[in-house]
């Protein structure tokens, strides 16, 4: 849920207001924001079950001057681009200034969606943001300072930990739709520099699993890409058949020469695009079995114009191509150098 749409927004109210100013709340604002819109955040907040998705999509545990900084941060992005919420570090924002790791994910992701201008640089960061700090929330820390508040607003406690955790669940949902619609106005190119360079990020802490908002929107890209990847195998297949019919028939080598260059450039392209869903693979202790299927189907070009037609300098050209296409795949480029050390002393 987005912040500015929170039933806490639209009653500008307090975890810490009971029912009776709740309602007060409701009735002040109803003229302005709506009798209807007012009755149903009322309704949201003051019943203890409805209110925990409130609650987990608000602000838990931020005093009130933080608020309104959060608040003037998400209405006015151009007058500040930049607060204390990215000066410090998260645990400093959390020991220091008291704000909740929820809270600040939920702030980042409505900052995300509110991004008033073209920079990568930020897109980057706030994607960034939101994935690594959703790794940071804990259910029952949270349930625990649901529980402080809602002990000063007179409202009965959460007992049930699943609650909390369901809300969590639905936040991360949310949280992979506001990446995603800010994915989207990048170009294709752009978008897969965007998560190559997010997924590098990861690949600078090795003591952090795999952030769990980042795989969601991996598993959309990768699923939006699989058209692109049958095009390019499917294009490499032409073009190793060509290669093999070209040494067949003795055709000239510039020719030849000319096939493994158009195949080295499709290698380059669907490595490109697949690149972000190797590096995630690789950092979860897995491998992303397309790119095995894509390279030995390319390697055994290599090994047949070596073995059936003695052309080392093809199948040398070949498996140079193969190791810059799979440099961050270091089993396959463990297998390429033995390649190239058999083609050295062949």
């Amino acid at each position: 849920m987005d912040l500015l749409k929170n039933p806490f927004a639209v009653l500008e109210a307090s975890p810490h207001d009971d029912r009776l100013r709740i309602v007060e709340l409701a009735d002040e604002h109803s003229l302005t924001k709506g009798a209807k819109v007012c009755d149903e955040a009322r309704s949201i907040l003051t019943h203890p079950k409805k209110r925990i998705s409130a609650e987990v999509s608000w602000l838990p545990g931020v005093e009130a001057k933080y608020v309104s900084q959060m608040f003037y941060m998400l209405e006015y992005p151009l007058k500040s681009p930049t607060s204390v919420f990215d000066s410090l570090g998260h645990q400093k924002l959390y020991s220091e200034c008291g704000i909740t790791p929820i809270a600040l994910a939920n702030l980042s992701a409505a900052r995300l969606s509110r991004l008033p201008y073209d920079c990568p640089k930020d897109l980057k960061y706030l994607i960034s943001e939101v994935a690594t700090t959703f790794e940071e929330i804990d259910a029952e820390k949270l349930m625990g300072v649901l529980n402080q508040d809602r002990a000063i607003a007179n409202l009965s406690e959460i007992t049930d930990i699943s609650a909390v955790e369901t809300e969590i669940k639905e936040q991360r949902r949310y949280y992979t739709g506001v990446i995603k619609s800010a994915l989207d106005i990048l170009s294709p190119e752009g978008l897969v520099d965007m998560l190559t360079e997010i997924v590098r990020e990861c690949e600078k802490d090795h003591n952090t699993a795999f952030p769990y908002v980042l795989s969601d929107i991996l598993d959309i890209y990768e699923a939006a890409a699989q058209p692109f990847f049958e095009k390019e195998e499917e294009n490499a297949k032409e073009l190793i058949l060509a290669i093999k019919q070209g040494l067949g028939d003795n055709r000239s080598s510039s020719d030849v020469k000319d096939k493994a260059d158009q195949l080295a450039l499709v290698m380059l392209n669907w490595s490109r695009v697949a690149k972000p869903l190797i590096l995630r693979a690789k950092l979860m202790g897995a491998e992303f079995k397309e790119a095995w299927n894509f390279f030995n189907l390319l390697r055994e070009l290599s090994l047949y114009t070596r073995s059936t037609y003695r052309r080392a300098d093809l199948a040398r050209q070949l498996t140079l191509s193969m190791k810059e296409a799979f440099t961050d795949f270091e089993k396959i480029t463990q297998i390429l150098n033995k390649d190239t050390n058999a083609l050295n002393h062949s």
